[in-house]
């Protein structure tokens, strides 16, 4: 996708595990984030990458604690208590360890923002209880923050793709159906659960259905 201008990702450690592994077209979907994304993220990102090594099992993983350190950013202004209270329904009485890392991704987000230094972003994160206790309202009320999950990524690498020939409807629905294993698998983080995972499947088949049939008219 090199003709693409580069968007900008704030990722979380979760989604960086759950895309441990996919490839689509034989290509690694993390060194395609790598390669197409202008990736940022907050400290904490690299500290809970090493503090999960077993669950970074390929080797294109094992380069996201030294990128996450070289992509990070360190917000000079917000921090958690002043911003982070109003987006929650039942605020902590005091911000802990949970959730750390996207707290931390969304100062990254809303700063880089605020200063001006650029003017949406992508905020990938597959943690459900993150996004359902801040994160959701966050994007409401500063709509530069776009959030994703895996999926999307998978989706929107796999359009294009598709349009150019280099991969296939059966390809991305592969990658689509490792990315729900991997999800189901990880127990360190909030991710999804069996039945939510069953429903995606539907889910992702008519979304890839909807894209194929698009793509088909660059034949």
């Amino acid at each position: 996708m090199k003709h693409f201008k580069k968007c900008l990702c704030v990722i979380d450690a979760c989604s960086i595990i759950t895309l441990d592994g996919i490839t689509l077209a034989r290509k690694s979907l993390l060194k395609m984030i790598r390669d197409d994304f202008d990736v940022r993220v907050c400290s904490t990102i690299r500290t809970e990458l090493k503090r999960h090594p077993d669950l970074l099992k390929s080797r294109e993983a094992s380069f996201w604690p030294r990128f996450a350190s070289n992509h990070a950013f360190h917000p000079k202004v917000l921090n958690d208590d002043n911003i982070l209270r109003d987006f929650y329904t039942n605020p902590p009485g005091v911000f802990v360890e949970n959730d750390a890392g996207e707290r931390g991704n969304l100062r990254v987000s809303l700063e880089l923002f605020l200063s001006r230094s650029c003017g949406h972003m992508i905020y990938l994160s597959d943690d459900l209880k993150a996004r359902n206790a801040f994160l959701v309202a966050a994007a409401d009320a500063f709509p530069c923050v776009q959030l994703w999950t895996t999926t999307n990524v998978v989706l929107y690498i796999g359009a294009a793709m598709m349009k150019d020939k280099r991969s296939t409807w059966d390809e991305v629905q592969g990658a689509l159906r490792d990315l729900r294993t991997n999800a189901g698998n990880i127990k360190a983080f909030n991710s999804f659960d069996k039945n939510e995972l069953i429903s995606l499947a539907g889910k992702h088949r008519r979304l890839l259905t909807h894209i194929k049939r698009i793509t088909d008219q660059w034949r």
